[in-house]
């Protein structure tokens, strides 16, 4: 475990804006994402993930190698660990609120934080 810690690289904001359903684009910068803070004003939706391969050029929808869109159940107020193997391809990535086939507005600007880490 203090090895996990001593690899924390940073927090990073992120902001869904009130209306919208993606994040603004993120640079991980080679790090990778190993989990969320979800905001206290959340409205309850999944979280799906866009990733961006080519500095931001093109954008897709992240699914995994059987087809299924990499889901995250999401709420307020919640501290979400997530697998850093699904996200360290990802260089470039989008947080939405929703499914990619059913996205869902937030009624308030959401600011969530990334915790990303370098290394394995």
């Amino acid at each position: 475990m203090l090895g996990f810690l001593s690899n924390v690289h940073e927090t990073i904001d992120v902001a869904v804006p009130a209306g919208m359903t993606l994040s603004e684009s993120v640079d991980l910068a080679g790090a990778r994402l190993v989990a969320v803070v979800m905001p206290s004003n959340w409205m309850a939706a999944a979280l799906t993930f866009q990733v961006s391969h080519d500095g931001g050029q093109h954008w897709a929808d992240m699914y995994d190698s059987d087809g299924k869109e990499i889901t995250v159940a999401a709420a307020a107020s919640r501290f979400i660990a997530l697998n850093p193997a699904l996200f360290s391809m990802a260089p470039m990535i989008k947080v939405r609120s929703g499914l990619g086939s059913a996205s869902m507005p937030q009624t308030e600007g959401c600011m969530l934080h990334f915790i990303v880490r370098n290394g394995d």
